[in-house]
């Protein structure tokens, strides 16, 4: 059986609930994550939920899933681009720093 379009649309405004509230999260990359899994998870809980006819039971269920895991991948993503944005401004003041001496 195909979802119906309310089915859709209720799917789609979960998940647009889940990406809005994602505005305590603080990278661009847990941000997204949490918007796209939410995205995803919802159509993949609908999907799987329709085979016993509750698809918006599993389309909020799997955008609430999507979303965490998004979230947390994305927030791993965030931290790991934080901590190569410090070495490298660390490695560019060495650099500075040698290149005064020299003079």
């Amino acid at each position: 059986m195909k979802p119906s379009w309310i089915q859709i649309l209720w799917t789609l405004g979960v998940s647009t609930v889940v990406a809005v509230s994602t505005g305590c999260v603080s990278g661009p990359h847990a941000r997204t994550g949490t918007a796209v899994g939410s995205l995803a998870g919802g159509a993949l809980g609908a999907a799987a939920g329709s085979r016993n006819h509750k698809s918006l039971e599993g389309a909020a269920i799997g955008a609430l899933a999507g979303g965490l895991l998004g979230g947390t991948v994305g927030n791993a993503a965030d931290r790991d681009e934080a901590r190569w944005d410090a070495r490298q401004a660390a490695w560019n003041e060495q650099v500075l720093a040698s290149a005064m001496t020299m003079d």
